[in-house]
């Protein structure tokens, strides 16, 4: 096995958790929407996020799907972050340095 920089090291580890908050927040997005986004609703909208449901129930059912969907797409981003990390990052494989730059 070949000796890495310490650059190297500190860069596969930073996109290893970069992709472990992106996978949680996806689930976060998935799992517990109405619980993790209130708070921010209400601040934006100036409405609870109850009373939008009860007035606008089509939006808001809108609005949960996009909300799921996104975080459906975060795990997908999250996992396939934290497999490059691990796996050809830590090798300082360059290929995988230009992928993520480009992508």
């Amino acid at each position: 096995m070949q000796q890495t920089s310490s650059s190297v090291r500190i860069g596969w580890i930073v996109m290893f958790i970069m992709g472990i908050y992106l996978a949680v927040l996806g689930l976060m997005s998935v799992f517990a929407y109405e619980t993790t986004m209130t708070t921010s609703f209400r601040i934006y909208v100036g409405q609870s996020w109850s009373d939008f449901v009860a007035n606008s129930p089509k939006p808001a059912e809108m609005m949960t799907m996009i909300s799921r969907l996104t975080g459906a797409n975060l795990i997908g981003i999250g996992i396939f972050i934290v497999m490059m990390a691990w796996n050809a990052y830590r090798k300082a494989q360059r290929w995988s340095w230009y992928t993520a730059l480009f992508a």
